[in-house]
């Protein structure tokens, strides 16, 4: 690498995406797919109190479909659930179709 510093590289101030502490991790996620970039800085008070980076919001989905899933198993394996008979809704007689003749 030749002699530059960051100062050459880096992002200039005016042009820094930020988030705030009440944005939804929804929110950020969508910025960083829109705006293509990994990592936010949180701001409060003009001072970054943080930054969040895409594994942060990765990790987080990734616990909430695990406890989602967790949540559907333990309601499938209810007996309650499964002792449950669903009714038809047409509770008349059924025509039913015989090869060699109708009834």
């Amino acid at each position: 690498m030749d002699e530059q510093t960051v100062e050459n590289l880096m992002t200039n101030v005016e042009d820094i995406i930020v988030g705030k502490l009440d944005d939804t991790p929804q929110q950020l996620m969508n910025i960083m797919t829109t705006q293509r970039i990994r990592h936010i800085p949180i701001i409060e008070n003009e001072n970054i109190v943080g930054i969040v980076s895409i594994g942060d919001l990765i990790k987080l989905a990734l616990e909430n479909s695990e406890v989602e899933s967790r949540k559907l198993r333990e309601f499938i394996k209810n007996p309650f659930i499964n002792s449950l008979h669903l009714l038809p809704t047409n509770t008349g007689p059924r025509r039913r179709e015989c090869p060699d003749h109708q009834i």
